[in-house]
This record gives C-alpha cells, structure tokens and sequence, in this order.
C-alpha cells in the first residue's frame, strides 16, 4: 500500500473523505477538526501533522521527510 492510500483510507475511516481524485497541493480535508484522531492513525505526531499545508506535506511527514522541507539542524531565524 502506497502512503498516499494510506492516508486515503485514515481520512476516510475519520472524516468521511475520499481524497483518491483530490490533487497533491490541496488542503487535507477535516485536518484540523480531526487532527488527534488522524495523528493516531497514521502514527505521527499531531503537532508536526498540523504544520502540514496540503497533502504532498503529509506525504512527506509519512515518509519521513521534514514538512518545511529543511532538516532540524539548519538554522532558522524565528
């Protein structure tokens, strides 16, 4: 199974979504109402998935890349 069935199949099992004809640059749909119930399904942490923008960005923290795009270690500026 692929990450993004994955997904498909939490979101559905949560909110009720189907996000199979849905592009990879929209919103996840019902993220923030059903964030701890979606964190613990897909087995991330709620805050890291509520910093995620679209769906490629829950991809990527699914399969491990960083959501921002950058490592912990480079420096930030806030």
């Amino acid at each position: 199974m692929t990450t993004r069935q994955r997904l498909n199949q939490a979101l559905l099992s949560v909110t009720g979504e189907d996000i199979r004809l849905i592009g990879n640059w929209d919103p996840v749909p019902g993220l923030t109402g059903h964030a701890d119930l979606l964190a613990d399904l897909l087995g991330i942490p709620k805050p890291q998935l509520l910093r995620c923008r679209d769906i490629a960005d829950v991809l990527d923290l699914l399969e491990g890349s960083p959501v921002s795009g950058k490592s912990d270690n480079e420096p930030s500026l806030f």
